[in-house]
């Protein structure tokens, strides 16, 4: 198994856990010393589909190489070793992998970009967006949502925004909505809206007529945001009327409709309905169902489960992300400062729970799951809220995640506790509602 990180983690050190005899474990690690995201250059995206370039702030230490630098390395040792021979070499090969900078030992990262981005074959010009894309080989994209996002605006006339597009910091939005069209890149597009058909009525007109944000002015359509319908005709150039428009105002979609329900594919549905967590303190109110059927569980020891309105395990826990914790346990376990913050794990109660329980800010307990228990400090603060469930209070046990064996502030891992079940599609573990049970240790 090969890691690369900026600290060693759990992950790359599971094999001298505690409780565990190194000699037992049969797999070989290899630990490669990272870069951290300041100490290389690249992009960053998010939820709001924003790829936002960001610049090297300073290099990074020792031995410690960028993820491109190690995975260029790797790719160029693998393909050396086919070159000896092998079976079906072509892939490997025949692969486009001309990232070398001349004079720098990292690669250049500016290629690599242009081939996310897409291009023109023939020439290297970089596309707009991807309407550019053809299917006849005369373009090449790794990423289509992304076309655009390195292309440099030849219409623009501010020096300072004449650079590719997710490296532009413009600050100006004359649509008062906060859109700022020249910030970054979103995609697809660099629409900061999707379907923005729908923010105007079927007549053109905006549904907030101070804050347009697509309007019809009799003649064509003023737009504060790149539209997400067909606003000029591909074969006349003629504006489009709002009553065309209207009627397939979702472009995105083969139907052009909105839907009430998902016909494409997903292992539930297509019908959206309300299921309990596999571990709930109550009853399915909504339906007869009372959890996914189609969940993802394991067998063996992953199977544990607490029973629906368990006596045993009578509290939800959720597992959360504090402001004083950055980004992951690995990096927050190992940042003094942070650590003198949040110098150790803890879980927080409401004082309605301590009251119950008897339980003081900072005595230590014991959260406990039918797949583990773990100690730690209590807080006790009224950030947590019990619920109210049908007429009844459910309490509330907050965990942060960010603890483990590893690092200069250590503690028990906290998703020993959560239960190994995975949403049907794309399996993301359900460890914001489980049962458990908390006494002072």
């Amino acid at each position: 198994m090969v890691c690369v990180d900026i600290f060693e983690n759990e992950t790359a050190a599971f094999w001298k856990r505690p409780g565990v005899n190194p000699a037992d474990i049969k797999t070989e690690v290899f630990l490669l010393p990272g870069a951290h995201i300041y100490e290389s250059e690249g992009t960053r995206t998010n939820s709001a589909r924003n790829i936002q370039w960001r610049w090297k702030a300073v290099e990074p230490p020792g031995q410690s190489r960028s993820s491109l630098w190690i995975a260029d390395r790797i790719f160029k040792a693998v393909r050396k070793e086919y070159q000896s021979g092998g079976k079906f070499t072509d892939p490997i090969l025949n692969m486009v992998w001309n990232y070398d900078k001349p004079g720098q030992d990292e690669p250049d990262i500016e290629k690599i970009a242009i081939e996310i981005n897409g291009y023109n074959i023939a020439d290297g010009r970089v596309l707009g967006t991807f309407g550019d894309l053809k299917d006849d080989g005369s373009t090449a994209c790794g990423v289509w949502v992304y076309a655009g996002y390195y292309y440099v605006d030849p219409q623009e006339q501010n020096p300072l925004l004449k650079v590719p597009a997710t490296k532009r910091h413009g600050t100006e939005d004359k649509s008062g909505l906060g859109v700022y069209p020249k910030w970054t890149f979103v995609w697809p597009a660099n629409r900061r809206i999707v379907y923005n058909r729908c923010s105007a009525d079927p007549a053109g007109r905006p549904w907030k007529k101070d804050k347009p944000l697509m309007a019809w002015n009799g003649t064509k359509w003023i737009t504060n945001d790149v539209p997400d319908f067909g606003v000029t005709d591909a074969a006349t150039k003629a504006p489009v009327p709002p009553e065309k428009t209207a009627n397939a105002p979702f472009i995105m979609l083969p139907e052009g409709q909105a839907r009430f329900f998902n016909p494409s594919g997903l292992k539930e549905g297509p019908m959206p309905e309300h299921y309990e967590p596999v571990e709930s303190p109550v009853k399915n109110l909504i339906s007869k169902q009372q959890n996914n059927p189609m969940a993802m569980r394991w067998g063996g020891e992953f199977a544990k489960l607490a029973e629906t309105g368990s006596k045993e395990f009578p509290y939800v826990a959720t597992t959360v992300h504090y402001i004083e914790h950055y980004q992951t346990g690995v990096r927050t376990r190992n940042s003094p400062w942070l650590i003198e913050l949040m110098p150790e794990q803890f879980a927080t109660i409401s004082p309605t729970l301590a009251d119950k329980l008897g339980i003081e800010p900072g005595n230590e307990v014991v959260v406990s799951s039918a797949r583990a228990e773990i100690k730690m400090k209590a807080n006790v603060l009224p950030i947590v809220k019990p619920l109210i469930v049908n007429g009844n209070p459910v309490e509330i046990v907050s965990l942060p995640w960010s603890w483990g064996y590893m690092g200069l502030s250590q503690g028990d891992v906290g998703n020993d506790l959560t239960p190994f079940i995975g949403d049907a599609n794309v399996v993301v573990p359900e460890y914001k509602a489980f049962l458990v049970n908390i006494r002072k240790a």
